[in-house]
């Protein structure tokens, strides 16, 4: 029984040696959050103010801090940063999407000239913010042509809205437009989602001038967005995205 102990007690003596026996560190709420601004202050040259913070659960293994650049909006600016403890790196692992914020007046910008070789009149709206964090790859210096890498997880994928003045595609197959919208997003390696409306003439400036104030809904959508014939819905829809190890786009029709 004795010699049994020692085999045993030996045996955990390795394990140890091998893969550390040593407890996880336990943090106060107030040490995370201190670590989360320095890391965030490290990571891109400036200061950041905490806005929330949920702990980890069962369901979900990982800290949620929600924060805000000092030099930006509480409101608008406000991204997701997530820590855990590694055990393999014996450290509190941090990432971030900050980058959504960083760049979106920029991305706006690009693809504003990308629709623009397609269509005249128009206007878009990008979401590029992310409830999750995007891969630590991303930093103030990405440009938009390395946004894409193959086969990487927790890249960005914007979310463009385009709204078209109705004269703009008189006499035009808004399907080709589509296509040729979407395939000009995958040309340039841009994974999207991309949803399309025709909005009629005499609604056009008022809704673009308004467009963070209505509220499209079942009630009113008529009102605002043309629907081609035969169409049940006026929302147009594309997707481009990786598929074995290739970009790709998919096209359909909202129902």
């Amino acid at each position: 029984m004795k010699i049994r102990l020692i085999y045993f007690a030996l045996i955990l003596v390795m394990i140890c040696g091998l893969n550390g026996c040593s407890k996880e560190p336990s943090y106060s709420i107030d040490e995370k959050k201190q670590m989360v601004l320095e890391y965030l202050e490290k990571k891109y040259g400036e200061k950041f103010d905490g806005v929330s913070y949920a702990p980890s659960e069962v369901l979900k293994q990982h800290d949620e801090f929600w924060v805000y650049p000092q030099n930006g909006n509480k409101k608008n600016d406000v991204f997701i940063v997530t820590g855990s403890y590694s055990k393999e790196l014996k450290k509190y692992v941090m990432h971030d999407a900050y980058f959504g914020i960083l760049i979106h007046d920029e991305y706006l910008k690009y693809v504003n000239a990308l629709v623009h070789a397609v269509i005249d009149e128009f206007y878009i709206t990008v979401d590029t913010k992310s409830d999750n964090p995007y891969t630590d790859r991303y930093t103030k210096e990405t440009e938009i042509k390395d946004l894409y890498l193959k086969n990487e997880l927790r890249g960005i994928y914007p979310y463009v809205h385009i709204y078209i003045k109705q004269s703009s595609v008189k006499d035009k197959n808004i399907d080709n437009i589509v296509k040729e919208i979407t395939e000009t997003m995958k040309d340039n390696n841009l994974e999207s989602i991309i949803t399309l409306v025709v909005v009629f003439d005499y609604k056009y400036d008022y809704f673009v001038n308004n467009i963070s104030k209505i509220k499209i809904n079942d009630d009113n959508r008529k009102e605002y967005y043309v629907y081609e014939k035969d169409r049940k819905s006026p929302y147009y829809k594309s997707l481009v995205y990786e598929n074995n190890n290739n970009l790709e786009i998919d096209i359909w029709e909202e129902e």
